[in-house]
């Protein structure tokens, strides 16, 4: 934002259609942005030096000239000082409210080597206090080092000694060092049994600290660590946006997580009435419930028409269009049929019958409402029969202009592509191979991963279905 590209953090609308308009109850500009570079897409009016914004849209493009004649005596007035204008990023799939810890957190993206990873693991428990955990939860892969491997337990002990410690990779595993073990209870009745939970021994039969798993396992876990306060989520969630301000993203939509609708929105609600929520956070709602097998699509239901009544495109920022809208439900709609991307195991594929039993009772319920939902399924084989009831429940109730998105989907076919496209919906394009290929590689093959996204890219481009990049935390964003 300071070095030769400014973000403009407004709504875009099509220059072609811009015009000055003020209201007579409140006129001129909230903020002018004058001797810019900007391209307008218009071409009677390529470009202009500056634009004019009211209500946090874009009202008025053209020359210094002209939109300096609508400054007030409130406008506030950037210089760019000849940079490029260009809109902010939005990252159109990201998870944000489940990192309320974030500021608990270390953060291994883009760490080059392991032995830094490691030192910045005893930095983070010299200044970690008594009681509190040090924690790595996601957003790195072992093939980003230069040492092109995972840390060992004993290099994990040595670099946290004195503070339990986890560092999760993924949804895939988790290393613990002995006092996490003891405090988490690995190999009593106190550590959660989780089916798929696996864990690695020594040769005498001795609990190592690694545990292999699946979403679920590491969503227990993490409710087993010390919780942050109230503020300590809202100042996590402050420090988490600000990461994505420095990489342009000014818009995201969140796609559910741990923290669901109501909860999660009173925190962003405190940055929104204080002026300090800096993205627009449209957001997908993800009820998991207390615990045990739920009907999330009901308890979906429960909370928007019950608990905190919303409907969907209801924005509950006081102040910025769009800045805390209601997408709807997803991305997991319910935990038997979810198939968790897990690249160091075998495909998890659900029974046809279970799928097509779930659409036709719950994602119908969805259907029938008018509530928008994404769909959390990686493997072409559980996309199929989706896609066959999805199919029969369109004959009947018609899902004409309902927003539905596959997301993941890393291994879809191009005819499940097209059949996506010819019932409306979008796919949610995965970074997970740019993480998590050499895994891929090892349990499918290197062919199946070549030609999964080189087919995905031909065919998404050429069909014309509407599609989304996708990403993690401190990677950059993409949207097409």
């Amino acid at each position: 934002m300071i070095r030769g590209i400014l973000i403009a953090f407004v709504t875009i609308l099509p220059f072609s259609a811009i015009q000055a308009q003020s209201t007579q109850n409140d006129p001129g500009a909230d903020l002018i942005v004058f001797n810019a570079k900007i391209f307008t897409g218009n071409r009677a009016q390529p470009e202009a030096s500056a634009l004019a914004v009211k209500k946090g849209r874009i009202y008025s493009v053209g020359s210094d000239g002209d939109i300096l004649g609508l400054k007030q005596s409130e406008t506030k007035v950037i210089d760019a000082r000849s940079r490029r204008l260009i809109p902010g990023i939005v990252d159109a799939h990201i998870h944000v409210l489940n990192d309320m810890a974030y500021n608990y957190n270390v953060r291994w993206d883009g760490t080059p080597t392991l032995r830094r990873a490691l030192a910045m693991l005893s930095e983070q428990a010299e200044r970690t206090p008594e009681g509190r955990w040090v924690k790595v939860i996601g957003g790195w892969s072992p093939y980003q080092f230069e040492e092109n491997r995972f840390p060992t337990i004993d290099e994990l002990h040595k670099a946290v000694p004195n503070r339990p410690l986890i560092v999760q990779y993924a949804y895939n595993r988790a290393f613990l060092n002995k006092r996490a073990m003891e405090v988490l209870g690995m190999g009593t009745d106190r550590f959660p049994k989780v089916p798929g939970t696996e864990f690695e021994k020594d040769s005498r039969g001795q609990y190592t600290g690694v545990v292999h798993g699946n979403t679920w396992l590491f969503l227990a876990l993490e409710t087993m660590v010390p919780q942050p306060t109230f503020d300590e989520e809202v100042s996590s969630l402050i420090y988490s946006i600000r990461g994505l301000n420095r990489f342009g993203v000014t818009s995201i939509i969140d796609n559910g997580g741990r923290w669901e609708y109501p909860k999660a929105q009173a925190r962003v609600d405190m940055l929104a009435r204080d002026n300090r929520l800096n993205v627009r956070m449209p957001f997908v709602d993800l009820q998991l419930g207390k615990g045990g097998p739920v009907n999330m699509v009901d308890l979906e239901l429960e909370a928007i028409t019950k608990t905190a009544p919303i409907s969907p495109g209801e924005n509950l920022h006081p102040t910025l269009a769009h800045g805390h809208e209601y997408r709807g439900a997803g991305e997991v709609l319910n935990g038997e049929v979810h198939d968790h991307e897990n690249f160091d195991r075998p495909a998890v594929i659900i029974e046809p019958e279970k799928m097509r039993r779930f659409v036709e009772q719950d994602v119908r319920k969805l259907v029938e409402r008018r509530i928008p939902f994404r769909m959390h399924t990686t493997y072409n084989e559980n996309i199929s029969p989706f896609l066959d009831a999805l199919e029969k429940v369109n004959e009947t109730i018609p899902l004409a202009g309902l927003r539905w998105s596959l997301e993941h989907a890393e291994t879809i076919s191009p005819e499940n592509i097209d059949r996506v496209k010819k019932l409306g919906g979008g796919i949610a394009l995965d970074h997970k191979m740019a993480l998590h290929a050499d895994g891929f590689i090892k349990t499918h093959s290197r062919e199946e991963a070549l030609s999964s996204r080189r087919r995905l890219l031909s065919v998404l481009f050429d069909s014309g279905a509407s599609f989304e990049q996708e990403n993690a935390y401190r990677r950059w964003p993409v949207s097409f």
